[in-house]
């Protein structure tokens, strides 16, 4: 069978960026009209099966107000959100956890106070860093480390329990955009390995 050419990094990096934002932070009016618009859905840079199944499962689109009204459900204020920080999911320690990966991200150069109330174990922390490392890599000059870095990092943090929680938002979901997130992640973390320049 014939698979998808590699998405060039910079594709990769926006579809990462994407999903940690929808893990994040409430999804936003702009957020939810691009996700809710067929054509603007065309656009997503991954062509992956996972990701073209999980964009197909969006159908006619996305509800903003019950889009909004279940991702406080399953991810904000309700009482019994996903867990979605890596400490939680396996019982680790979490200050150290959670120090050690601030300090990586910062020496990454990767900021946004925007985000800067979920902890860095958070799945969504560990995908941003993700996709800015991918970004970083299709910039000129990168370093062939930065490839070693996406690896050993993908292996010893999300991998580690993304699967849980994509499981786990798969169980939970009724709306669309949160049904055909798994896929997007999953899409995401499969291209992270292989980016193309």
């Amino acid at each position: 069978a014939l698979s998808a050419p590699p998405t060039p990094a910079v594709g990769v990096a926006a579809c990462g960026y994407a999903v940690s934002r929808l893990l994040l932070v409430p999804p936003d009016v702009a957020v939810l009209e691009r996700f809710g618009d067929p054509s603007a859905r065309a656009s997503w840079p991954l062509c992956d099966r996972v990701s073209v199944v999980a964009l197909q499962a969006l159908g006619a689109g996305v509800d903003p107000d019950r889009t909004r009204a279940e991702w406080e459900q399953l991810f904000g204020s309700a009482p019994e959100p996903i867990e979605l920080t890596e400490s939680g999911w396996l019982g680790e320690p979490a200050a150290e956890l959670r120090k050690a990966l601030a300090a990586r991200y910062r020496a990454a150069g990767l900021g946004d106070e925007r985000f800067h109330d979920a902890p860095a174990d958070h799945l969504g922390q560990e995908l941003r860093y993700l996709a800015h490392l991918v970004a970083e890599s299709a910039r000129p000059g990168a370093g062939p480390g930065l490839g070693a870095e996406i690896a050993a990092f993908r292996r010893a943090h999300p991998d580690r329990f993304s699967g849980d929680v994509l499981a786990e938002l798969g169980r939970r979901a009724q709306e669309p955009l949160w049904r055909a997130l798994p896929g997007l992640v999953e899409g995401f973390l499969d291209q992270v390995a292989t980016p193309a320049p």
